[in-house]
């Protein structure tokens, strides 16, 4: 008759290994208590710190912490100023912040590079008295004369005149010491009299030379009286002159 093997061995090495899978896998009542997780500290930054949980059972080696890297914090904004102002970018060269800076500088180099104005031309009075002689006539319309004159300048002058539907027109050039004066101008005769009738006009200067070079004058005013073959002639002139 065969002998039988017992079964009760073979069923303790079952038991035994379902207990060693129950274990590894963190089941059943076998397994230690999970220890806590330990505070590594790390320093980020001078006077900064920061603690991070060590993983349990992690793989690192032994002593070595696992650390997640610490968020710079920002400085507190100074008490009673509310929240700190954002930082200000530096304005780059040529921006339209340094515009305002060239522009002002601009005019008083300008005005720097640019020459002085030349200075206003001088005004001056003149007032003239001419005696006048008939010295040639050429028509009964037109005729010379010369004479001397006095007042502002001393000195002689010539004068040539045609008689028109306009007046009396005339050119004239007065010789004074250091140059002369030019100019021209028409005069009406007013027959308030028969032997000296009265002339009213108006006159400009319109150069000279010398000293008188540039001279410039308008709006003069004639007054005189004539004799009427103009053999004989008073007339006073008066008006502002600029030398340029």
């Amino acid at each position: 008759m065969a002998r039988k093997t017992p079964l009760v061995p073979a069923r303790i090495a079952v038991l035994a290994l379902l207990a060693l899978l129950i274990a590894s896998c963190g089941g059943g009542s076998t397994a230690g208590p999970i220890a806590p997780s330990r505070a590594a500290t790390t320093t980020t930054a001078p006077g900064e710190t920061q603690s991070v949980a060590t993983v349990p059972g992690s793989a690192a080696a032994p002593g070595a912490t696992a650390t997640a890297p610490a968020p710079r914090t920002p400085a507190p904004p100074p008490s009673g100023s509310g929240a700190a102002p954002a930082p200000s970018e530096p304005a780059e060269a040529g921006s339209p912040a340094d515009a305002p800076a060239a522009a002002a500088g601009t005019p008083a180099a300008a005005r720097a590079d640019e020459p002085a104005p030349d200075p206003q031309p001088s005004a001056t009075l003149l007032d003239e008295r001419a005696k006048l002689i008939l010295t040639r006539r050429v028509s009964p319309s037109h005729y010379f004369q010369q004479g001397t004159v006095t007042g502002t300048y001393d000195g002689t002058i010539e004068l040539e005149a045609r008689i028109t539907s306009r007046g009396v027109l005339v050119r004239f050039t007065a010789t004074l010491p250091g140059g002369t004066i030019s100019g021209r101008g028409v005069a009406v005769a007013i027959l308030d009299s028969t032997t000296w009738p009265a002339l009213r006009g108006s006159a400009l200067v319109t150069g000279g030379s010398g000293r008188f070079a540039g001279i410039r004058g308008r709006g003069l005013k004639v007054t005189g009286r004539s004799k009427p073959d103009a053999s004989r002639t008073h007339v006073r002139l008066v008006g502002t002159v600029r030398l340029d």
